[in-house]
C-alpha cells in the first residue's frame, strides 16, 4: 500500500505535509516543501484508496455532498417544508379576505344589493324559488341532499348542484 501524503496551506501561508497523521512544517523552499512534485488540483498526491484522504482531514474528490438538492441549493428539512406550507396557506387566506364587496365591479355589487333587498322584504324568510334564498339557506338544502363539496360552493354553484341532485 502506498503512503498518503497530503499538503495543506495554513492561514499564515506555510505548507503542511501530512503523512498519515504526523504533520511537519516545511521551510517553503523552491519546491514549496512538498513531499512530491506531482500534484493534483487539490494538492493531494494520488493514492490507491480515498480512506487515506480522510486522515489529513480532506474530503475525497467527487464525493457527493449530502443535503444538497439537484439545483445546487440546500435541501429543505421536513420541518422547514411544513412551515412553508403553513405560510402559503396563511397568505392565501389573507388574499381571500382582501376580496371585499368594495373591490367588486359595480354591476355585480348592484345585483348583490338587489338580492339582499328582496331578502329583507321577506323578513329573512326563505323564498320558494332557489334564487330567492341566500347562501346559508341553500347550504342547508344541499346538506339535506348530501351534496359533496357544498362548503366550497358559492350561491349559484349550490343552486346548480341542488337542481342536479333533485333531477
Amino acid at each position: 500500500m502506498t503512503a498518503a501524503i497530503c499538503t495543506r496551506r495554513s492561514s499564515s501561508g506555510r505548507d503542511f505535509a501530512s503523512n498519515g497523521g504526523t504533520h511537519a512544517t516545511s521551510t517553503g523552499g523552491p519546491a514549496g516543501g512538498r513531499a512530491s512534485t506531482s500534484r493534483t488540483s487539490s494538492s493531494h498526491v494520488s493514492v490507491e484508496s480515498g480512506a487515506e484522504h480522510a486522515r489529513c482531514g480532506r474530503r475525497r474528490l467527487g464525493a457527493r455532498r449530502s443535503g444538497i438538492d439537484a439545483r445546487g441549493g440546500r435541501a429543505m428539512t421536513e420541518k422547514q417544508r411544513q412551515a412553508a406550507k403553513r405560510n402559503i396557506k396563511k397568505a392565501q387566506q389573507a388574499a381571500k379576505q382582501n376580496r371585499t364587496l368594495a373591490h367588486l365591479p359595480t354591476s355585480t355589487r348592484r345585483s348583490l344589493q338587489q338580492q339582499a333587498q328582496k331578502g329583507r322584504q321577506r323578513g329573512g324568510e326563505a323564498g320558494h324559488a332557489l334564487e330567492d334564498r341566500n347562501r346559508s339557506q341553500l347550504y342547508e338544502v344541499a346538506k339535506d341532499l348530501n351534496i359533496a363539496g357544498r362548503s366550497k360552493m358559492g350561491k349559484w354553484e349550490l343552486i346548480d348542484a341542488i337542481r342536479t341532485a333533485r333531477g
